[in-house]
């Protein structure tokens, strides 16, 4: 791995970050390109100049929506880089979903510090493939990629638990599973910002193939991850896709139940009888009526069709 080559990517303002510094600061490599990203409006320009200096490897200090940008900008420019990039993730965030699959391990900035010295000595890096999700609408105004896509209920619940529930040193993982565990014990307790209640229903129009679901949902998840957050594995479809969905039609059987099977006891008929299904597919597009959430991140579709698919793989460092 050459160092002239490579570009640390440190997001100040993510959580772990911001509470005790950046890792990638104390690596101390002058040769190796270090950009602070400050305004995420001029993060695409900032990959441009990078890009034109012979960039191909990316470590990023941030959480997933940092990622969800820094490979969205990529994608947007991949005509501009010579060769296919290698990114290696670090645990800036909070939840920080994508490290945990795809991540660099290292322990601290002395262990960190060490691997990368390490892998600029020999020159050689073991790197592991992983698609991402493809999420295309005409409001986005270019394709986002990331690697978690939800509607409806879960949308807004995520919303509502970042305005709400996670203050300075209340975020993580942990505190996700406080979270959700504070809304299944009351899920009609919670009033969104229009005064509605977040767990309802709303539109959703969804076709994958021969796959349609048309009216009132709860709620749906799509990832390219094996897994999610706290090792749960909510998906039981036995298609060969190598996306995996769930969904659930509105109304629910016990919201809270229904949940709780989803997540932990995945017995497909008794999942069907509470509303919720699961598939495996490769591509897919929807019409929502509320928001939808890309890893953590907000989009509005203004009503327009959004297309899903996969990318080509992407290469991470291990």
């Amino acid at each position: 791995m050459d160092a002239s080559r490579t570009a640390f990517l440190i997001n100040p303002k993510s959580h772990r970050v911001a509470q005790h510094g950046a890792w990638l600061e104390r690596v101390g490599r002058s040769d190796v390109n270090v950009m602070q990203i400050i305004d995420f409006a001029s993060l695409r320009d900032d990959l441009e100049e990078l890009a034109k200096d012979g960039a191909e490897t990316f470590f990023i200090e941030g959480g997933d929506g940092t990622l969800l940008a820094i490979l969205s900008a990529c994608a947007d420019l991949k005509d501009t880089f010579p060769t296919s990039l290698r990114f290696a993730i670090l645990p800036g965030g909070s939840t920080n979903l994508a490290y945990k699959i795809t991540g660099f391990k290292a322990r601290n900035a002395k262990h960190l510090k060490t691997r990368i010295e390490a892998l600029f000595e020999s020159g050689q890096a073991r790197v592991e493939f992983q698609r991402a999700l493809h999420v295309d609408c005409e409001s986005f105004g270019a394709p986002q990629v990331g690697f978690l896509l939800s509607t409806g209920t879960l949308s807004r619940a995520m919303s509502y638990v970042q305005r709400e529930f996670h203050g300075n040193g209340h975020r993580g993982s942990f505190a996700v599973a406080k979270a959700v565990l504070r809304f299944l014990a009351a899920p009609m307790k919670y009033l969104d910002h229009d005064n509605l209640p977040v767990v309802r229903g709303s539109q959703l129009s969804f076709r994958a193939g021969s796959i349609t679901y048309e009216g009132d949902h709860c709620l749906s998840l799509t990832t390219c991850f094996p897994r999610l957050s706290l090792g749960l594995n909510p998906f039981w479809g036995a298609e060969s896709g190598d996306m995996s969905m769930t969904y659930a039609g509105w109304p629910v059987e016990s919201f809270s139940r229904g949940l709780l099977r989803a997540l932990f006891w995945k017995k497909p008929q008794k999942l069907r009888e509470a509303g919720f299904h699961s598939h495996r597919v490769n591509k897919m597009s929807l019409l929502a009526s509320d928001p939808i959430m890309i890893d953590g991140e907000t989009y509005e579709t203004s009503g327009g069709e959004v297309t899903v698919s996969l990318t080509e793989p992407i290469g991470f460092l291990r």
